[in-house]
Formats: structure tokens, C-alpha cells, sequence
């Protein structure tokens, strides 16, 4: 799961605003990693061929920037 830092602003009496604290919704870290432990390839069974599929998945995240 993605975990940023809260984005806390203060107010006009320098108390601290949490009310945007956090982003809503998955991020991208998180699709990665649901595809990564989830993605089913049609490989018979075959490990080498899994390997180069999820190999596939981290490859394709570090060319976006990402990881």
C-alpha cells in the first residue's frame, strides 16, 4: 500500500489543517502490487515463463517512474 506523508497546512492562526491529510483512493504503488501478487499468466504451469511475466510487470513501472 502507497503510505505518503500527510499534506498538513496551517490555517490563517497557524493551527494546523488536517482536513486534506490524505489522498482518497488506491495509488499506483498499490496496482502494481494487486497485479504483481494477483496476475495469472497463461503459461501451463511453466515457472521460467511467470518469472518473465511479472519481470514483465516491474519493468514496465520502473520505464514510468515508478519504482
Amino acid at each position: 500500500m502507497d503510505y505518503p506523508f500527510p499534506y498538513i497546512t496551517l490555517d490563517g492562526k497557524g493551527v494546523p489543517d488536517l482536513s486534506e491529510s490524505y489522498g482518497v483512493g488506491i495509488g499506483v504503488w498499490d496496482k502494481t502490487a494487486i497485479d504483481y501478487g494477483y496476475r495469472e499468466f497463461d503459461s501451463g504451469g511453466k515457472a521460467v515463463e511467470d518469472a518473465e511475466g511479472l519481470n514483465r510487470i516491474l519493468r514496465s513501472q520502473k520505464r514510468a517512474g515508478r519504482c
